[in-house]
């Protein structure tokens, strides 16, 4: 089974909700219609999204996300690690479930970001890993990162 995400980025900061969201309609420029014009489709084989063990005396909880990516085929697929990348070099990051027209049987089931928003990514916990595998010529990359502000119980 493959689903769908969406990465964007952007130079302008806009202020999050306590879930680390933002509507879509706020955020700067273009970036309020996700597609592929404005946003890179990452196709994935699967998402992990986990909440970091409570520990004694913590205000609130990181909410992590694993996420992995169809490989990549050599050459084809270059374009799109090179849009991952551009957008990743960017300051403040976004994930959103929903784009413009995707089929229903693209969309991720486990619902993390809520519908008609974006998620604002914590730019540190960034953490892209790309492994090769020669004899297939496929790159397989995986996307960690955490959710911009704690959850709190």
């Amino acid at each position: 089974m493959m689903w769908r995400i969406w990465l964007a980025s952007s130079d302008v900061y806009t202020v999050s909700d306590a879930n680390s969201e933002i509507d879509l309609s706020s955020l700067p420029g273009s970036l309020a219609v996700v597609n592929p014009t404005n946003w890179v489709a990452l196709d994935l084989e699967f998402a992990d999204p986990t909440i970091e063990p409570w520990t004694e005396g913590s205000i609130g909880q990181r909410q992590k996300f694993t996420f992995g990516l169809v490989p990549f085929s050599f050459p084809s697929g270059m374009d799109v690690l090179k849009a991952i990348a551009m957008k990743l070099a960017a300051p403040y990051k976004y994930i959103c479930m929903d784009g413009a027209g995707q089929e229903e049987g693209t969309k991720y089931p486990y619902r993390f970001i809520t519908e008609d928003k974006a998620m604002l990514i914590e730019s540190a916990t960034v953490q892209p890993s790309t492994t090769h595998d020669h004899e297939a010529g496929q790159k397989v990359y995986q996307l960690n990162c955490n959710r911009l502000k704690p959850l709190f119980n």
